[in-house]
């Protein structure tokens, strides 16, 4: 079933690639590459690092995309692939405000391959007057992380507040991008503080803060991030 729904989202994927071209103006396929570090703070000091690699295409209101993520495990010199984390995401934007997403996740645990693991997820999200210099945000969603066929209900809000044309900062609860979703349980409550600068509409670099609450003490509860991202 796994592979069979697979299969369905990348035929989706070619045949949008491989459709008419879109009028003048439009812009059909789109690519972001990123480069994140992550300083770990809590249990204990050490250091991750991914590599990003996303493509995808627009096509009548849909955007179909896959990503790919590579994971390493840094320890003084020697950097270690642990991780590959895979997302495939079907959104339909109603208008610029309000979208839905579809995500498809598949872990690849690198050395063990017993510990991969897949799930899904589809949430609604929904911003308030993004043109504005402060506006409010949330989605709501479902998604089987801890126990497959077993469907949970999250709720993730944000405040972010436009400093100027090219500085974003963002508030976020239960808000964590498609990377940290691969690695870490929702449902520890997470809280994180994002500052972004774009130095063009297609580069940008971002400062974050990231703190879970509901500690096991184990499991990461406080990150640093820095990333580099380009976008075409």
């Amino acid at each position: 079933m796994k592979r069979q729904g697979l299969r369905f989202f990348l035929t989706l994927f070619f045949l949008i690639l491989l459709s008419p071209a879109p009028r003048a103006g439009e812009k059909i396929v789109f690519g972001e590459i990123g480069l994140i570090f992550d300083n770990l703070l809590s249990p204990s000091e050490c250091f991750r690092r991914y590599h990003t690699l996303l493509l995808g295409a627009d096509y009548a209101g849909f955007a179909l995309s896959l990503q790919y993520n590579w994971l390493d495990e840094v320890e003084g010199p020697v950097s270690t692939h642990t991780l590959t984390p895979w997302v495939l995401a079907l959104d339909y934007r109603f208008d610029q405000d309000r979208n839905l997403k579809f995500k498809y996740h598949y872990l690849v645990d690198v050395f063990d391959d017993s510990q991969s693991r897949d799930w899904e997820r589809v949430e609604y999200v929904h911003f308030f007057n993004q043109e504005e210099k402060f506006y409010p945000g949330f989605k709501i969603g479902l998604d089987n992380f801890n126990e497959p066929g077993a469907f949970e209900a999250y709720l993730g809000l944000l405040l972010a507040y436009r400093l100027s044309p090219k500085i974003a900062c963002q508030l976020k609860y239960d808000w964590l991008t498609s990377i940290d979703d691969a690695l870490t349980n929702p449902e520890r409550d997470p809280l994180t503080l994002a500052v972004r600068y774009r130095f063009n509409p297609g580069v940008s670099i971002l400062f974050e803060y990231n703190h879970m609450f509901a500690s096991s003490g184990e499991e990461i509860d406080r990150w640093l991030r820095t990333g580099l991202t380009y976008r075409w």
